[in-house]
């Protein structure tokens, strides 16, 4: 729906993403490396993630750095529906690589972007600023400055829809 929306009115609509992942978010803010998993160890059971972080969103922070790392080889997008039709990828950070087969990417220089400290910065700057927005859940779209949390498609169309007739060109 949203790919829809920017197409249909890309003279009037823009997509700005922010990341605001709801795991890890004290490590973030410390600025804790998100380590990767040595690869002579086994593979974990469960999604890496800090201790204390929630479950329900384990691996998000990793996800959302990894989407960057994408994107700083001019893939983000094309990563990012791969991690949402893939969620058990974000486990591990072969699975994360894995998921960047086949995208044209660089895998060593994306595998050694999963912990490169600048990528985890930007990731918590969107956080930050999406706690100063009064963020509270994903997804969360501005339209007109007024946020809309996880509408349907329905919702945000019509939303859309209020905001550029009230603003005819």
């Amino acid at each position: 729906m949203v790919r829809e929306i920017v197409r249909q009115h890309a003279d009037r609509v823009r997509l700005v993403f922010r990341h605001f992942p709801l795991d890890g978010l004290d490590t973030l803010r410390a600025g804790v490396a998100v380590r990767c998993e040595d690869s002579s160890s086994e593979t974990p059971r469960r999604p890496l993630a800090p201790a204390g972080a929630r479950d329900d969103h384990a691996g998000a922070t990793r996800a959302a750095i990894a989407a960057d790392c994408a994107g700083a080889q001019g893939r983000f997008w094309e990563y990012h529906q791969r991690l949402a039709a893939n969620p058990d990828a974000i486990v591990t950070c072969a699975g994360l690589i894995e998921l960047a087969r086949g995208l044209g990417v660089d895998e060593a220089a994306f595998a050694r972007c999963l912990e490169d400290p600048a990528m985890r910065e930007h990731v918590r700057r969107d956080f930050e600023d999406g706690v100063k927005a009064g963020i509270y859940g994903t997804p969360t779209f501005f339209i007109d400055g007024s946020p809309v949390v996880a509408p349907s498609p329905e919702e945000l169309g019509e939303a859309v829809d209020r905001v550029l007739g009230a603003h005819r060109p």
